[in-house]
């Protein structure tokens, strides 16, 4: 083999071993972007009807899509969250009186 050869062979090593290093950092992410990425293409159409209807402002559309989002996600959160502590509580007071 050539120096030539030799050099293209170690850097493309390097580059796959770097590629991979790179994968593995980013792999705890790639769900969460994939769904923002699906959460932006679903709610784009509504956030343009929105800016239309409040004449051209991109900031407010944004803003109550942002709130919506969150109240669809946070409310259920919090409701189960309650239930789940009262379930707890109630089993607690069945262990103790057994």
């Amino acid at each position: 083999m050539t120096r030539q050869q030799i050099f293209s062979v170690v850097f493309f090593s390097l580059l796959v071993l770097l590629l991979y290093q790179i994968g593995l950092m980013f792999k705890p992410f790639v769900f969460s972007a994939l769904w923002a990425c699906l959460l932006a293409h679903w709610t784009f159409p509504l956030h343009q009807r929105l800016t239309h209807l409040f004449a051209g402002k991109d900031a407010l559309s944004a803003s109550l899509l942002t709130v919506g989002a969150l109240g669809i996600v946070v409310v259920p959160l919090v409701a189960m969250g309650v239930m789940l502590v009262r379930e707890a509580s109630g089993a607690e007071d069945a262990i103790r009186s057994w």
